[in-house]
């Protein structure tokens, strides 16, 4: 009878024990359910959503340094680089985090001495940076390239840069809160208040590079629409979306038209 008991008691620790590694398993499971979802919104320079987002906050801003369709950088200026201000200051930039400042530099040099991006004459009272040269560009095919003169400058930036493909018909509400992890492994949470800031930031995303975005986040649709976005295929799609609307393809006419002969100008009017 004894033996019996013993029986039945060891049954049930054995019963116990099998549920407990269960609970343990399923716990397991659910844990890395949610890693993998949280890995599935990682993006990195590669990300087709990246790109997406190079289009839509180029066109809020008037720096340079992309080319093409997809989005991808045309060249990035190699550090460490020498600046001067307004005030004829020497900066030295050796750190991307300053890369803001480059491109500043890069926007300003551009363009016609005295201009602004618009055609405009400078407005001394922003501080604007132009480089030391000589300086060097490292272009999208990985080469390097070395420049001397700002009229090698204007003329690398203009063989490449491309403003024909923004999709300006999509506006992100800002502030914007990335999770950052760089090539050394180490994660930094970055705000960004601005398409200027979020445009520099991806240009300058390297390889090893990633990113989370940190939903939801407010967008303006292209239908006029105030829109809350939960996650990275939602974004995504209304960006893709927007770009049927009014993105550049081949084919269409400069204002993002289908090219067709129709006669009629876009406010509808004949031509």
């Amino acid at each position: 009878m004894v033996q019996f008991y013993l029986l039945i008691q060891k049954s049930i620790q054995m019963k116990k024990v099998a549920l407990s590694l269960l609970l343990v398993g399923s716990l397991m499971l659910t844990m890395s359910s949610c890693q993998n979802e949280t890995t599935s919104q990682e993006l990195n320079k590669n990300s087709a959503l990246t790109a997406l987002l190079m289009r839509v906050t180029h066109g809020g801003t008037t720096s340079t340094g992309k080319s093409g369709q997809s989005g991808s950088t045309c060249f990035t200026v190699n550090l460490p680089v020498t600046l001067v201000d307004n005030a004829g200051q020497n900066v030295v930039v050796s750190d991307m985090a300053d890369y803001a400042l480059v491109i500043d530099a890069l926007r300003h040099r551009g363009n016609d001495d005295g201009d602004d991006d618009n055609g405009d004459d400078n407005d001394d009272d922003h501080n604007h940076y132009s480089f030391v040269f000589p300086i060097s560009l490292t272009m999208a095919d990985g080469t390097t390239v070395d420049v001397a003169t700002q009229e090698e400058l204007h003329t690398a930036i203009h063989s490449c840069h491309d403003d024909s493909d923004d999709i300006e018909c999509l506006q992100l509400h800002f502030p914007i809160t990335i999770n950052y992890t760089d090539t050394s492994n180490t994660a930094t949470t970055v705000t960004f208040t601005d398409d200027s800031e979020l445009y520099t930031f991806l240009i300058t995303l390297l390889g090893s590079e990633t990113m989370t975005i940190n939903y939801p986040i407010t967008i303006t649709d292209s239908n006029g629409a105030s829109v809350t976005i939960e996650n990275n295929e939602q974004l995504q799609a209304a960006i893709e979306t927007a770009d049927d609307h009014c993105g550049y393809h081949d084919g269409d006419d400069d204002h993002g038209g289908d090219g067709d002969n129709d006669g009629n100008d876009d406010d509808g009017t004949n031509g």
